[in-house]
């Protein structure tokens, strides 16, 4: 048994040793960010979906602290160190945002993505919404303590080989894509080197909506539900409104909060708004709830792509492995998911609709539909929809996953419908949407991401000619405006104030600028170049 574990026994069984910081069971662990399905606005279910893998070993011997608002000790092993974060605090008065221009935020800034998700990059990530954090040094005795077990299966790796459309040997590089795949299943795609702990008040409100209009009516109606939370005021004539019913009758919610007692913290995420005097009641006896420091939830991680975070290191073995990692990572960080369908106008005759990109590695496209049509999957790049004599077909669901190469697509119809469209990301602004007509050639997709590039289609109503497609990156949109009240709190101090409360929260202020934020289907974040973010 090491001497770290030894200290938690003794800890349990109520020695003089100090227990070890339950942060550090999560900091210095790396975590999985590439599986389809990973949410960047939800940490816990991010972590929890994938084993963290603990990469960096607690180097000995550490040193006994105290967190704010707590006299309890606890270890901090010499490779990490700690950070108070100070007395504020703070509301964020988020976001009305499209898929798209949230996507644009959480790629360029840190800070933002802070505000509303898990994971952050290394750049600013507005701290003052924390109350302390625990971080590993990035330093010798950090990288002398890597578990040598990840640096012998990263050796082991095949050499990483360049991937486009004129692949030679698509086998063999199907094979290092999975080795690779593997790999990062086990190992984990980033490290964790920061963590926030504090307490947090987040909503996220969402209705169908799209026009300009109808997104500011959204904005004026979550301020009028939300008022005894978020302060501010609005006139009691909007709740009297047909658009307000309206609202609360199709509009969804859902509360996380986080850090507090857990008795209040749960009884306030699952309270109803319809009840405004319960509501409020319950909101300020779980801010006054705030009184000791193991109250504290964890808040935020910063986290780093593993080949760049070992290219920093003094081990030239080490060193190598990075680069190998990285080359991979190049790939593996461009994968997407569209989501859209096939239309079809005037359908008039039984026949066979076939859909065919150039296949990658990874590159997956699935079908669905109602109707009297059969689908049919020959192969992950290659999808046969037959319809069937005398049938009423409805659009057709398609998903690609798929990483941002060109790719020639093939999508024809035959006598199937007079003419077919095939739509990715319907929903949103129009110059982000991606529309391909049917046509028995070929034709060159250059990119999936947000780019502007020219196409060549022919239908029989419509002569040869080249029109100019813009192709949106990285998310599924949604017909939906999402509103996000991210309220974060910390202790006056930093410490416990038992005889102190915090009268009200300063006001929100909902901006007019709207946009709506989509839930991302697979997130792959780009902040930075090599580093990552999710939140809770």
């Amino acid at each position: 048994m090491g001497k770290t574990e030894e200290c938690q026994d003794k800890a349990r069984n109520g020695s003089e040793h100090e227990e070890l910081l339950p942060i550090c069971t999560t900091v210095s662990y790396t975590v999985n960010l590439l599986p389809k399905g990973v949410d960047p606005f939800n940490l816990s279910v991010a972590l929890e979906r994938d084993r963290k893998y603990n990469l960096l070993k607690h180097v000995e011997p550490g040193k006994t602290i105290t967190i704010p608002g707590s006299e309890r000790k606890y270890v901090l092993p010499s490779n990490f160190e700690k950070h108070d974060m100070g007395s504020v605090t703070v509301t964020h008065s988020l976001i009305c945002r499209t898929g798209s221009e949230l996507a644009n935020d959480v790629s360029v800034d840190a800070s933002a993505s802070a505000n509303y998700a898990g994971f952050s990059a290394e750049a600013n990530a507005g701290l003052d919404q924390k109350n302390y954090s625990i971080n590993v040094l990035n330093k010798k005795v950090t990288y002398d303590s890597i578990d040598q077990e990840y640096i012998e299966a990263a050796t082991r790796l095949p050499s990483w080989k360049k991937i486009s459309k004129e692949l030679a040997d698509f086998a063999e590089i199907t094979n290092i894509y999975k080795k690779f795949a593997k790999f990062y299943s086990r190992y984990g795609s980033h490290l964790i080197q920061k963590g926030y702990m504090g307490t947090r008040y987040q909503l996220e409100i969402e209705q169908q909506e799209t026009s300009e209009e109808s997104k500011e009516a959204f904005s004026l109606h979550v301020k009028a539900e939300y008022q005894g939370a978020i302060g501010g005021s609005v006139s009691v004539d909007v709740k009297k409104s047909e658009s307000y019913k309206q609202y609360t009758s199709q509009r969804k919610s859902d509360c996380k909060v986080l850090g507090g007692d857990a008795g209040k913290s749960g009884t306030l995420s699952h309270l109803s708004l319809d009840d405004a005097v319960s509501y409020n009641a319950a909101f300020k006896e779980w801010q006054e709830s705030r009184k000791d420091g193991a109250t504290d939830a964890l808040l935020h991680l910063r986290v780093k792509e593993m080949g760049n975070f070992l290219q920093d290191s003094h081990i030239e073995a080490q060193v190598e492995v990075g680069v190998r990692i990285s080359d991979a990572w190049s790939y593996f960080k461009d994968f997407y998911t569209s989501s859209g369908e096939v239309s079809l106008f005037n359908s008039r005759e039984a026949g066979i609709i076939k859909l065919e990109v150039t296949a990658l590695p990874g590159l997956e496209m699935r079908l669905s539909g109602k109707g009297n049509v059969r689908i049919t999957h020959r192969k992950p790049s290659i999808v046969e929809v037959e319809i069937l004599s005398g049938s009423i077909v409805e659009d057709i669901n398609l998903t690609i996953v798929a990483p941002d190469r060109p790719v020639e697509l093939l999508f024809s119809i035959g006598k199937t419908a007079q003419m077919a469209l095939l739509l990715l990301n319907k929903y949103g602004p129009e110059k982000y949407r991606t529309g391909f007509n049917a046509s028995p050639k070929t034709q060159s997709v250059r990119s999936y991401q947000h780019e502007i590039y020219l196409i060549s289609i022919n239908t029989k109503r419509t002569p040869l000619k080249t029109i100019e497609i813009n192709v949106y990156r990285l998310i599924k949109l949604k017909s939906h405006a999402m509103k996000i009240i991210d309220i974060s709190l910390s202790k006056t101090g930093g410490y416990s104030c038992p005889n102190k409360t915090i009268k009200a929260i300063v006001s929100y202020d909902i901006i007019s600028k709207v946009k709506t934020l989509s839930r991302l289907h697979n997130f792959h974040p780009t902040i930075t170049e090599n580093c990552s973010s999710l939140l809770p």
